[in-house]
């Protein structure tokens, strides 16, 4: 017999045993007949007030507060037009920049 026959035959015995001792743990569990004869209730005060609270008339909606509406400006203001301005420089720069780029590996 190989060292590969014994091992297996090693771990079919601890599995064997794992199994049979498996076995018995459930076995001791309390089955369902246990539960449905006893008057075992488990209270939860949290939850029955929940449960009390959803069984009741249904709370008035909340109504949001009036919005009033704000202000707007029609036109952008002038940090916004400078932002945009600065925007569009650096995009020109940015496409200059890669013509020279292309033209530097063609060459």
């Amino acid at each position: 017999m190989t060292s590969c026959h014994l091992y297996f035959f090693c771990c079919l015995f601890k599995h064997d045993l794992l199994q049979e001792k498996l076995r018995g743990k459930v076995a001791e569990l309390p089955t369902k007949d246990y539960f449905d004869k006893s008057d075992i209730y488990v209270k939860w005060p949290e939850l029955d007030e929940t449960l009390k609270n959803l069984k009741s008339p249904s709370p008035k909606p909340k109504t949001p507060p009036p919005r009033t509406p704000s202000p707007k400006p029609r036109y952008p203001s002038a940090e916004a037009l400078e932002a945009l301005k600065q925007v569009g420089e650096v995009i020109e720069r940015h496409e200059k920049l890669e013509e020279k780029v292309i033209v530097l590996e063609v060459s």
